[in-house]
């Protein structure tokens, strides 16, 4: 298109931002991942990541680094230690939830907001997109 001819420098300066904003977001999330384990924030991260690895955009965002660094942001959430079950007992009558209890709770939130993300159907659609 006309704007891709006569803008180049503007194309490639939003490419590079995309994808240094993406790679924050996948450091944040690496660093603070509880920060991350909302609803509100984690589910339209994911389906954004997850959007764009399934039909990249052919002009504006679709640079290999910036959807290397989506499947990197998406990697990091399934892969995030802090995000498993912990399977430990906890005290009887106890008053007042421990950090395990809160990180318990964060950690079922994650569990499934990343279930209704992934389901089967996405889960074998994006191995297919990765094994091509």
């Amino acid at each position: 298109s006309s704007f891709q001819e006569g803008n180049h420098e503007h194309l490639q300066f939003i490419k590079t931002s995309c994808y240094k904003m993406m790679k924050v977001l996948v450091l944040i999330q690496n660093t603070h991942p509880y920060s991350f384990s909302e609803e509100q924030v984690l589910s339209p991260i994911l389906e954004f990541c997850l959007n764009k690895i399934i039909n990249p955009e052919p002009v504006l965002l679709a640079s290999e680094h910036f959807l290397i660094q989506c499947m990197v942001m998406v990697m990091s959430v399934v892969d995030c230690i802090h995000y498993k079950p912990i399977i430990t007992g906890s005290v009887i009558n106890g008053s007042v939830a421990s950090v395990e209890e809160r990180k318990k709770n964060l950690a079922k939130v994650v569990d499934v907001i990343l279930k209704s993300v992934l389901t089967g159907d996405r889960i074998v659609f994006l191995c297919n997109i990765l094994v091509r």
